[in-house]
């Protein structure tokens, strides 16, 4: 095929169409995740119970396994990969005197945040569009019996005290 040079490797023109391509799909996933009107049933169905159980059995040990919050160490490599990215984007234009440099840059910071987003939706973001929890508990709104109350005040204070001895070893 035309598209192939010689050596059967992919040509620049070529590569640079499907990464436009690619980055243009990653973008308008991640607009039509921010505002495509998914029902909170299906959210609950498929993620709440479904995909984030698995994901956070996989991910709770690896952030419990370093001292240190790992979004603390994304946000600073995020603020100088954006630096980085503007700096560059910055030296181009002014090495150029064009200001298509500037423009590749906002559109790479712009693919970033898409790709960014999803991954949050993933990880953690759909959890905000779940069914909320007044919807999915059974709760008596009226107000408990004061002989009730005393009961509950007296079991809890039995099963601090049993765990007392425990806690003090």
């Amino acid at each position: 095929p035309q598209e192939l040079d010689r050596g059967h490797r992919w040509n620049r023109p070529v590569m640079r169409r499907y990464q436009l391509a690619i980055q243009g799909s990653l973008v308008a996933l991640a607009l039509a995740a921010a505002v495509a009107p998914v029902p909170p049933s299906s959210i609950e169905r498929w993620f709440s119970t479904g995909v984030y159980p698995q994901i956070q059995r996989l991910l709770t040990p690896l952030s419990n396994a370093v001292p240190f919050a790992w979004l603390d160490v994304f946000v600073v490599a995020a603020c100088a990969a954006i630096a980085t990215i503007v700096i560059r984007a910055i030296r181009a234009a002014r090495r150029t005197r064009r200001f298509v440099p500037l423009l590749r840059g906002i559109g790479t910071l712009g693919v970033v945040a898409a790709c960014v987003y999803l991954v949050f939706l993933v990880l953690w973001g759909f959890n905000y569009r779940r069914v909320p929890m007044a919807a999915r508990l059974i709760v008596d709104t009226g107000a408990p019996a004061s002989g009730a109350v005393a009961a509950l005040g007296v079991e809890a204070a039995m099963a601090l005290n049993s765990l007392y001895a425990p806690a003090h070893r």
